[in-house]
């Protein structure tokens, strides 16, 4: 199943700009067999296998998508998101 990594524009916690060019990037170039990033909750990379600050899985694929959102009666721009 994919689930919503992040979204093209700027981050809450330090400012950093996501930009559509980098998701297409990461789309074009992803290779499980080069790096195979883990699936954690919240940045936070466990010690143990116990939860809940475990490991989840790892990420085996990519895609982009396009998505709009509406929010309170109001259509929003699309986003670019990878998952």
């Amino acid at each position: 199943n994919f689930f919503r990594a992040f979204v093209a524009g700027q981050t809450i916690s330090d400012n950093r700009e996501v930009t559509s060019e980098m998701i297409d990037e990461i789309v074009a170039t992803f290779n499980p067999d080069t790096y195979s990033p883990r699936i954690n909750i919240e940045h936070i990379a466990g010690y143990s296998p116990e939860p809940p600050f475990n490991g989840y899985g790892d990420v085996i694929a990519v895609k982009k998508q396009v998505d709009e959102f509406t929010i309170a009666g109001k259509t929003e721009p699309p986003l670019r998101i990878v998952g």
